[in-house]
């Protein structure tokens, strides 16, 4: 016998074979769940992720990539406490192969890229919009579509609209598929295979 509980309380049951047993089920609304986020630091910029990595393109549609200016490395660029205006360049590459290369505004400093991987042709959505914040850029393309070696090249390349030197970092993300069950079995099978054969040739030993 099994039942599901799906409203919040306390129930009470009892045993049939010993009615003075008496037991209780407290059901609790299920726990928010929680995303395990990556951080990649650099000597001017962080990045951050909303998914840990490596990236599964087979359990996600999306992730999101936060670029974080570190406060040291913007010194001399006359940058107020309150950033009106940044300008990133982003180039993503896939082993060695250009996929992106955009430049992009921002107003609060943090600029946040939601990318959609598909087969289709790179598309942006956003725009900067009205300080002091800026939301999140969308990008649909052939990013993180395929399994392999993403760099991402993140170079800050104006403040204030005044062009500065370009500060930059790179980073690394692997994609890779899920590893579905159906796939260990061949490694399952060979595996007994082999043993079986040791067997035998011990026992012809």
């Amino acid at each position: 016998f099994s039942y599901t509980f799906n409203d919040e309380g306390e129930y009470l049951y009892y045993c049939s074979l010993h009615p003075f047993m008496v037991g209780k089920v407290i059901v609790e609304a299920a726990a928010e769940e929680v995303t395990e986020a990556n951080v990649m630091q650099g000597m001017n910029i962080d990045l951050e992720t909303n998914l840990a990595l490596p990236f599964d393109r087979e359990a996600n549609d999306s992730i999101t990539l936060r670029f974080v200016p570190k406060a040291e490395g913007l010194e001399g660029g006359e940058i107020s406490a309150a950033v009106d205006h940044l300008d990133y360049n982003i180039v993503i590459m896939r082993d060695g192969e250009e996929i992106l290369n955009e430049n992009f505004h921002d107003h609060d400093g943090v600029l946040e890229l939601i990318i959609k991987p598909s087969d289709g042709p790179i598309n942006i959505e956003g725009e900067a919009g009205d300080p002091p914040t800026t939301p999140p850029y969308t990008i649909s393309g052939p990013i993180f579509n395929e399994n392999g070696q993403y760099t991402i090249k993140a170079s800050i390349v104006g403040i204030e609209f005044n062009p500065i030197e370009p500060l930059s970092d790179e980073f690394s993300i692997s994609v890779v598929p899920e590893f579905p069950l159906a796939a260990l079995i061949p490694l399952v099978v060979g595996f007994t295979a082999v043993l079986a054969a040791m067997r035998v040739r011990k026992i012809t030993f």
